[in-house]
């Protein structure tokens, strides 16, 4: 539900400011890596190991739409990315183990309204990015024990969804800006996002990302002329 609203109104923004002005359009595409890290309250016994991933991402923007005093960056991504997690938890009376291997794919909205050209060429952004899964991929075991029944296990796979299907985070992008032409640049990049949201139902687990990525971007002018 929150990713249909926030693509209703990124698209009626969007819609509603490509009438005028002059925009800047980018395809952007790289390689991340993925750390994997606890979040929330955790118990006492809680017990974790990650093995973090990597992955790639594509995706476009738009920037520079203007509404009110804020110029806007909006981006649509593909992301892939992997990793690997081992959970412990339990008390005197029971407890249980999640160990699994994973790839997820999502399809991820961001929203930037913070964008600051810190010189001619060096942009920096800063946003939100809200993201939708849309492929798991999960292999492993769950373990549990309870006092006077005994250990048992059953496998984590895909015959069911462990992932969250709707995660939000934040993200920031530095940019290098190497002009090409008048309305052509190249820009190297560096992305750095931060989960709010838990990766998976089964655990607490929650993911940074670092994206090396190299984008093409062009100017055009929208501005009708009356």
């Amino acid at each position: 539900m929150k990713l249909k609203i926030f693509t209703i109104v990124v698209s009626m923004l969007v819609a509603n400011s490509l009438l005028l002005g002059q925009k800047t359009i980018e395809v952007f595409g790289g390689g991340s890596y993925n750390y994997l890290f606890d979040g929330g309250d955790l118990s006492n016994h809680y017990m974790s190991e990650y093995k973090n991933g990597n992955g790639f991402v594509l995706g476009g923007a738009i920037e520079e739409i203007k509404t009110d005093w804020i110029k806007w960056r909006f981006t649509l991504h593909y992301e892939k990315y992997n990793g690997a997690f081992k959970i412990s938890d339990g008390s005197l009376g029971g407890g249980y183990t999640n160990e699994a291997t994973f790839d997820k794919s999502i399809i991820a909205l961001g929203l930037y309204p913070l964008n600051i050209k810190v010189t001619k060429n060096l942009l920096i952004n800063f946003g939100i990015i809200i993201s939708r899964m849309i492929n798991e991929n999960i292999k492993g075991v769950s373990y549990r024990w309870v006092m006077n029944k005994g250990l048992w296990s059953y496998p984590i796979d895909n015959s069911k969804r462990y992932s969250n299907r709707g995660m939000i985070g934040f993200q920031t992008r530095l940019a290098y800006q190497i002009k090409l032409s008048e309305n052509f640049a190249l820009l190297p990049q560096y992305h750095f996002y931060y989960g709010v949201s838990s990766e998976f139902k089964i655990t607490p687990t929650k993911a940074m990302r670092h994206y090396f990525n190299i984008g093409i971007s062009k100017t055009i002018n929208t501005k009708k002329e009356l």
